[in-house]
């Protein structure tokens, strides 16, 4: 409900300080000429009489605006109280001010009423005004005419909320009829959303106490608190709205709770209530047990409290609560009202025994429905049949079942459960029939049955089977239950009487022979009293043989006998043991076999090619000047067996073995080994090893390959320099070329027809070599050479001259050597006492232009030391030129531009024909090929 209150309840801020003058001389009124006012009072009313050209004024800062989108924009008022003394032509002056400058000025002349009105104004405010000023005026004329002045008030108006929603605890409420139901005992929430287009969004507002009775009488607090300020949200605002537990009398139960801005004088109004509207139920309780067939019911009652919150326990009951009782998911079968104490009590037997689920139903004064499921089993005809159950060595039986067996010579655990109302059953016995023998019972006394059960030790003697009869009695009532036992040995040797295979007597202990494709037949006959009882065969090695039945699987007894065919599973082969078991019988009859394999590689328990396990059919690999073990370790199963190795080559591929090729040698226990090497005039390929048996199992395929020493028949490598990206190919013969301090990428590509493809290589030093600390590569680890180009990185640490062998290693298969040269700077052929002479005199690259007669056919020297063409034997050194400043000169290099070194020719030298003209410049360099940062420049000026 949304009403329009006045002045005197609820209105917005009045933007005028002193409204009514009572504190005039606070100096918040500007005064015009001096001496023409004065404060006076009428009854409850003061004002202040203007005499004539006597003026006040007074400026009003404009708030911001909100954040809203008002179909209709606020607006502002300026009401006041007045009357005039002798004609006085007063008016008052309105100033719109926006910022610091004035933007519009009006004058609004007064009438002349001799008896107090009030005169209200709308305000022409833009939205980029920020200030207004007022001034009051008495008019030009002195004398006694005057204006009298009170309750000035200006407004803004925003008109009525309008909100997008109200949730009160977790639920949206109607906004045309706003009602918050307060429950005692309970925190509540209420959060106020605004419309988008509301002009309250985003502005502060309060929530105010709308009714005579104040708020400190009710049991009430809010937070924030009432009249305290907080910013209307875009999202929504939350209130916190607590009731306390204890009731007040006296104070009405309705009240309203508005929510108020100060800009507005139209609040939003909520009506309110308090009472105890939450029920709940609590104290369940089933009361006895219900037996049709005694006639006894059971008692079911339940609690109905006020639902508050838990901090506070002591929740009162609720009298004369309709409770509802159904079944059956939904079926009503009575209705109850709560004592003063909040109790409500049912009688219930059903005419039907069974599990039933009994629903309590109520519906408080909130309209919200509760329940509670009472599960009450009713017994047809005994609490023993239909309310425990009897667990044998942990497996749960049937008391109406047959007989349980039970083994002889051996302690077993009765133990009897109460699902469901065991205090019914008073002291309980476990008991032996009249007719019984050769058992024992402990305990032998009467006990409560505890929530986890009674349990009984019963041993049974003697070597023979038999049946016996077990008694559950209670002291409560008359009916025993009976528990039928058949007795018999553990040992499944001495319950079965003959086993036949094949229809053949058998004994028990030879071991059983399974051939290939040969199925056998087991077959076993028991004493009668397992007539009720299955056999199974079981195998823990089942993927050697099959079994119908399958192993696992129980067969009845049908004429006290079982019967399995069993056949070989697979082509392996191996030892077996047979377990026949007749549960509950704990001590199987084991029978022994094997079962004969249809491959040789079903026999071979490892394959290993210098003591590494080698899959099959492996690679193996024999490299120049190295030989391999090749070792076959059978299983128990082909110990003793003769087998012979044979080779097939193609392609000039010679293979040789020791013990040679086709020689029979038997398998010994711990293994058989061949030495296989390449033979030194073989040819680079593949070649094939087979394990034959004259046994007649199918052969085993070994594959292998012969390598080259050379890695260019698996292969390149190219280098790319990391910092100017240049790649090189490198030569084998040559080797690597690396400038110390850089970083390197070497790419390893395979050939199409590779033989290495697949293995796992690392770059590595040789052993004992001593620049392993400064050499890096990453990855450091072995790697697989899995696709057509694998890359390294490369780099030295030490800025320094040297060489090495770097090597290809994979693992004991195979290794590839190359040389490396490692060089400490660009101008190694600078600083390693290189002799550079032009046209036979001697000059030094990169220092200052050398002079050059115009046309002159050049000379150009390089001297190298034994020790350094040594270093660069088999190495490339290029001369190159570069023309500086005009592209019409001519450089020809008359002889050859490349340069092999030769350790034992350690003078180079190269020829140039010049046609360069006057005064141009031009530049000579010695590149080493192998690796371009290593250069020396001369620079060089025609004259």
């Amino acid at each position: 409900m949304i009403k329009k209150y006045n002045q005197n309840e609820v209105k917005g801020r009045n933007f005028i300080s002193d409204p009514c003058f009572d504190e005039w001389d606070n100096e918040v009124w500007d005064k015009g000429e001096s001496g023409k006012y004065a404060r006076k009072e009428d009854g409850d009313k003061t004002y202040l009489r203007i005499l004539g050209k006597g003026s006040i004024s007074q400026s009003v800062i404009l708030p911001k605006r909100n954040s809203g989108n008002p179909v209709l924009p606020p607006s502002y008022s300026l009401s006041f109280d007045y009357f005039i003394e002798f004609k006085a032509a007063a008016s008052i002056i309105l100033k719109y001010i926006r910022g610091g400058d004035e933007r519009n000025k009006e004058e609004v002349f007064l009438q002349n009423e001799k008896e107090w009105c009030q005169k209200e104004l709308s305000l022409n405010v833009s939205e980029e005004d920020t200030e207004i000023k007022f001034e009051f005026y008495a008019g030009k004329s002195g004398g006694n005419k005057a204006l009298n002045l009170t309750a000035v008030d200006m407004q803004l108006h925003i008109g009525e909320f309008s909100p997008e929603s109200i949730v009160f605890d977790h639920e949206n409420i109607p906004a045309d009829k706003p009602q918050l139901r307060l429950n005692y005992g309970r925190k509540h929430i209420l959060n106020i959303r605004p419309s988008d287009d509301s002009a309250w969004r985003d502005l502060d507002c309060v929530l105010k106490w709308g009714s005579e009775t104040p708020p400190s009488n009710y049991p009430i607090s809010f937070d924030p608190e009432l009249n305290t300020v907080q910013s209307l949200k875009k999202e929504g605002s939350d209130w916190n709205i607590s009731c306390l537990a204890q009731k007040v009398s006296g104070i009405p139960e309705t009240f309203n709770i508005m929510l108020a801005s100060e800009y507005s004088a139209v609040p939003f109004v909520f009506d309110a209530e308090i009472g105890d509207y939450l029920y709940k139920f609590t104290e369940p309780k089933i009361t006895g047990i219900a037996v049709i067939a005694q006639n006894i019911p059971a008692e079911v009652s339940i609690r109905v409290v006020c639902d508050y919150d838990e901090e506070y326990p002591d929740k009162p009951g609720v009298p004369d609560v309709d409770v509802l009782w159904k079944i059956d998911g939904g079926k009503s079968i009575s209705t109850t009202k709560t004592d003063n104490d909040g109790m409500a009590a049912l009688t219930f037997l059903p005419e039907q025994g069974g599990n039933y689920k009994l629903v309590a139903v109520i519906t408080d004064k909130a309209g919200r429905k509760s329940r509670h499921q009472f599960d009450i089993n009713v017994y047809d005809r005994s609490p023993w049949l239909d309310d425990t159950r009897i667990d044998i060595n942990s497996t749960g039986i049937d008391y109406q079942d047959d007989a349980v067996y039970l083994m002889t010579g051996t302690t077993t655990v009765i133990h009897l459960n109460c699902e469901n109302n065991e205090n019914i059953f008073g002291r309980v016995k476990l008991e032996n029939k009249e007719g019984n023998t050769g058992t024992s019972i402990i305990p032998a006394e009467g006990r409560d049955i505890s929530p986890e059960g009674l349990s009984w030790d019963v041993n049974i003697t003697g070597s023979d089977s038999r049946e016996l009869t077990l008694l559950l009695t209670s002291d409560q009532f008359d009916i025993s239950q009976e528990i039928g036992v058949i007795a018999l040995q553990p040992d499944c040797d001495k319950e079965i009487q003959s086993l036949k295979v094949n229809g053949e007597e058998a004994n028990k202990k030879t071991p059983l022979i399974i051939i290939p494709a040969t199925p056998v037949t087991l077959n076993c006959r028991v004493n009668k009293l397992l007539s009720r009882l299955q056999a199974e065969l079981n195998s823990e090695e089942s993927k050697l043989l099959t079994a119908e039945p399958a192993f696992g699987q129980l067969q009845v007894l049908n004429n006290n006998a079982a019967e399995w065919v069993l056949r070989s599973a697979g082509p392996q082969g191996g030892f077996f043991n047979l377990d026949l078991n007749i549960p509950p019988l704990t001590i199987p009859l084991t029978l022994s076999g094997r079962a004969l394999p249809q491959e040789i590689a079903s026999g071979i328990e490892l394959i290993t090619l210098n003591n590494t396990p080698l899959t099959t059919p492996g690679n193996l690999f024999l490299a120049p000047g190295r030989s391999c073990t090749l070792t076959v370790k059978p299983h128990p199963l082909l110990k003793d067996i003769p087998v012979s190795l044979v080779a097939e080559t193609s392609n000039e591929v010679s293979v040789i073995s020791n013990p040679p090729f086709g020689q029979e040698v038997s398998l010994a226990e711990n293994g058989t080994s061949w030495q296989i090497s390449a033979d030194p005039a073989s040819a680079r390929g593949k070649f094939s090893l087979q394990i034959q048996s004259q046994w007649g199992g199918a052969p085993v395929h070994l594959d292998g390959v012969v390598l080259s020493a050379d890695l260019q028949d698996e292969g390149s490598v190219c280098v790319t320099d990391g910092d100017m990206g240049r790649k090189y190919d490198i030569d084998f013969n040559i080797g690597f070329a690396f400038l110390a301090l850089e970083l390197y990428s070497l790419d390893l590509k395979l050939l199409p027809d590779n033989l290495i493809s697949g293995q796992t290589v690392s770059w590595e030093l040789t052993e004992g070599d001593n620049h392993r600390d400064t050499v890096s590569f990453d990855p450091e680890i072995p790697i697989i050479l899995d696709s057509p180009e694998t890359d390294w990185e490369f780099s030295y640490s030490e800025e320094e001259n040297t060489q090495f062998d770097l090597v290809l290693n994979s693992q004991d298969k195979f290794s590839y050597k190359i040389p490396c040269h490692i060089f400490s700077d660009e101008k190694y052929l600078e600083k390693s006492q290189c002799i550079f002479m032009l046209n036979d005199s001697v000059i030094t690259p990169g220092i200052n232009n050398n002079n050059l007669e115009y046309k002159k056919e050049i000379s150009l020297k390089l001297k190298l030391s034994q020790e350094i063409s040594a270093f660069l034997n088999g190495m490339v050194l290029a001369l190159v030129v570069h023309k500086t400043d005009d592209e019409g000169d001519s450089l020809n290099i008359t002889s050859d531009k490349l340069i092999t070194v030769d350790k034992n020719k350690p003078d180079l030298e190269w020829s140039v024909e010049t046609d360069v003209a006057v005064g141009h410049r031009f530049t000579l360099e010695i590149v080493l090929e192998n690796l371009k940062n290593i250069r020396a420049v001369m620079k060089f000026t025609s004259v």
